[in-house]
């Protein structure tokens, strides 16, 4: 389906539909702009450990599913019964057999915060209250240890007159987060583990504000 995108609005109609054809142009029907939707469509495509399985989450609001090997044009996958907070995002999936099902996202409830979800139950457990007292703290970056023990994450804070955001890690058996870098200004994004846990790769954008859409970022690798 054609969607028209103005910043986060988006916009489509169903008469805009076509099949997509490897190598050959194609036409849609007409596609009528209206208002649009903020956040339409899927966010955060992530495939389940097992490889069968690609979840999503649709409008921000919605957990999807569809199987891996799927090859039917325009198949929107199923529907999970889970209720997601608003404005959820960042959906990473259980790294190891024994996490097979389980998920961390994050919503607004109380502030922004980051959550701990099971396919198989119906809502999550709040694990990490990221702005508990609404100062404005909010996540750009998170991502499981490959052995399930905890998570990496980073926010926008403000330290001694500094807007920055580094590099934290939260462990499941003291359920305390530690500091892991100290940078002097920008913020630490998106966040990634080498399987073996012993590196880490990140985007680091040093200028603009942490809400800029898209902004200039370098990878950066560091030893844990």
């Amino acid at each position: 389906m054609a969607v028209a995108i103005y910043g986060e609005v988006r916009s489509f109609y169903p008469g805009a539909d076509v099949d997509v054809i490897p190598d050959k142009p194609v036409e849609t029907g007409t596609l009528n702009v209206t208002a649009g939707f903020e956040w339409y469509g899927f966010r955060w495509p992530t495939y389940l450990p097992d490889g069968s399985k690609i979840a999503s989450i649709f409008n921000k609001t919605e957990l999807y599913q569809v199987s891996a090997n799927n090859q039917e044009p325009g198949l929107v996958g199923t529907k999970k019964s889970f209720d997601l907070p608003l404005s959820t995002d960042f959906l990473t999936w259980g790294p190891t057999p024994a996490l097979a099902g389980k998920f961390l996202y994050e919503g607004w409830v109380d502030g922004d915060t980051i959550f701990y979800g099971d396919i198989n139950s119906t809502e999550g457990q709040v694990i990490l209250p990221i702005d508990p007292t609404y100062v404005g703290k909010s996540l750009l970056g998170l991502a499981w240890l490959p052995d399930g023990s905890g998570f990496l994450y980073s926010f926008s804070e403000m330290v001694n007159w500094v807007d920055k955001a580094d590099l934290w890690e939260y462990s499941f058996a003291t359920h305390r987060s530690t500091r892991l870098t100290n940078v002097p200004y920008g913020f630490i994004r998106r966040i990634s583990v080498s399987p073996d846990g012993q590196k880490i790769v990140y985007e680091y954008q040093t200028n603009d504000e942490w809400y800029v859409e898209n902004p200039q970022t370098d990878l950066w690798i560091m030893i844990r």
